[in-house]
C-alpha cells in the first residue's frame, strides 16, 4: 500500500483547501525562540488587528483549533460575579454553553430553532427581564447550519443596554467584512484556517485592550489564559509555551496573499460567487437546502437529504472522497442533512468541478431524479 496521500479538495468548515505558497512557507524551521520568529509573530498580530480595523485592541493567539481559543476567552473575560448570556440556535452556541458548564462560568442559554435566526423581541426581552448579564456571546455563521446571524442588531442591544458583546467569528473573520466599533463588539475569536486560508495549529482572540487588562487573575486554566499570554509577549515578544512556528509562516503567506486579493471585501465577493454556483447548481440537480435562503451565507450550506430511497449518504460520501471531493457531514439534532463549504482557496471553477461529480455519483448510485 501507497503511503503517498492523494491531494484533495476541501468543502468543509475546516481546515480548508490552501494555496501552493501558503504551504510552501512551511518548508522552513524556525526556532521559537529566534528573533525572526519573534518578529514573524509581531507581524502576523498586527495584520490581523488591520485586518479588523479596530483601534484599541489587541490580538492575543493562543495555541489549539477554533474551539481553544473560544474557551481561553471565556476563561479569562468572565470574572466571578459575571453572567453570560449565550445565543444559539445551533451545535456551536451549544458549545459555548457547554465550555461555561464545564469551567464553572454563570451563564444562561436562550435556545433557537437551528433553520432560524435569533429573535430580536425575544432576545430584547430576556435582557430586560435577567438585569444580572453582564455579556452577550453569539454565533456570528453559525456552521452547523450556514446560518449568518444578525451581528449589527445583537450590537446595538448590547449598546443599548450596556452589556458586553462576545462574537465567535471562526468562519467569518477574513470573509465578511466586521465592523468592530459600529457592532459595539468587546471581545472576538477566530481561527487561522477558515476564511483567512491558513492552515490548523492556533486560534486568535481580539479584545479591547481596557477589556484585556482586566482579565487579570480571572482564568481558571493556566494555558488557556490570555492575560498572561498577553503579558509574556510582553514582557519578550514569545509564546509562554511551544508555538506552532509552521502554522504562524503559514498565516503569513495568507494574510499576503489576502492583500493581494484586495482585501476581505474581494475575498468575500469571490465566496459568494463560490456560494451562488453551488446553490444554484444544487437546485438544478434537486437538491433543497436546510434553511432559508434569506438566512443563508456564503460560507457553507446544509443541504437535506433526499427523499429518494435510492440516496445513502455513506456511499455518496465516500464516493466524492475517493474522486477528491471531501464534503461534511451534518451536525444538526433534527433533520439528516450534509453541508457543502464555499470558503478556502477553492473558485466557482472548483464547484463546478465538484457539481459535475456530484452529477455522475448520483447516476452510479441510479438516482436520475431527486
Amino acid at each position: 500500500m501507497s503511503n503517498k496521500i492523494k491531494q484533495k479538495w476541501l468543502f468543509t468548515p475546516g481546515p480548508l483547501s490552501t494555496s501552493k505558497k501558503t504551504k510552501e512557507a512551511m518548508m522552513v524551521d524556525l526556532g521559537s525562540r529566534e528573533e525572526d520568529f519573534i518578529k514573524l509573530n509581531q507581524l502576523v498580530c498586527k495584520n490581523l488587528i488591520k485586518i479588523a480595523s479596530a483601534k484599541n485592541y489587541i490580538c492575543v493567539p493562543i495555541q489549539g483549533s477554533g474551539t481553544f481559543g473560544i474557551e481561553a476567552a471565556l476563561s479569562s473575560v468572565l470574572k466571578k460575579n459575571s453572567k453570560i448570556l449565550i445565543i444559539s440556535n445551533g451545535e456551536y452556541g451549544r458549545r459555548i454553553a457547554n465550555i461555561c458548564k464545564k469551567i464553572s462560568k454563570k451563564y444562561y442559554l436562550l435556545s433557537f430553532k437551528e433553520d432560524e435566526t435569533y429573535s430580536l423581541d425575544r432576545c430584547e426581552n430576556f435582557i430586560k427581564k435577567n438585569k444580572q448579564i453582564t455579556h452577550i456571546a453569539m454565533i456570528h455563521c453559525e456552521t452547523s447550519s450556514g446560518i449568518l446571524n444578525p451581528l449589527a442588531d445583537i450590537g446595538n442591544l448590547c449598546k443599548k443596554y450596556k452589556k458586553k458583546l462576545f462574537v465567535d467569528a471562526m468562519s467569518t473573520f477574513g470573509g465578511i467584512q466586521i465592523d468592530f466599533k459600529k457592532n459595539n463588539i468587546d471581545t472576538l475569536v477566530s481561527s487561522v484556517n477558515k476564511c483567512l486560508e491558513g492552515v490548523p495549529g492556533f486560534s486568535f482572540v481580539i479584545i479591547k485592550k481596557k477589556s484585556l487588562i482586566n482579565c487579570s487573575g480571572n482564568a481558571n486554566s493556566l494555558s488557556l489564559d490570555i492575560y498572561d499570554q498577553w503579558k509574556h509577549f510582553l514582557k519578550n515578544g514569545q509564546w509562554r509555551f511551544t508555538p506552532p512556528t509552521h502554522s504562524v509562516l503559514a498565516l503569513s503567506s495568507s494574510l499576503k496573499l489576502l492583500s493581494k486579493e484586495g482585501g476581505v471585501i474581494k475575498r468575500y465577493n469571490r465566496y459568494k460567487k463560490n456560494y451562488e454556483t453551488l446553490i444554484n447548481g444544487m437546485e438544478k440537480i434537486g437538491f433543497t437546502s436546510f434553511i432559508n435562503k434569506k438566512f443563508h451565507s456564503p460560507i457553507i450550506v446544509s443541504f437535506n437529504y433526499p427523499r429518494n430511497k435510492k440516496f445513502n449518504f455513506d456511499f455518496f460520501y465516500k464516493k466524492l472522497l475517493f474522486s477528491g471531493y471531501v464534503i461534511y457531514p451534518g451536525m444538526l439534532t433534527k433533520k439528516k442533512t450534509f453541508r457543502i463549504g464555499c470558503i478556502g482557496n477553492i473558485n466557482s471553477l472548483v464547484i463546478k468541478s465538484l457539481l459535475k461529480k456530484i452529477k455522475e455519483t448520483l447516476l452510479i448510485m441510479r438516482i436520475k431524479s431527486l
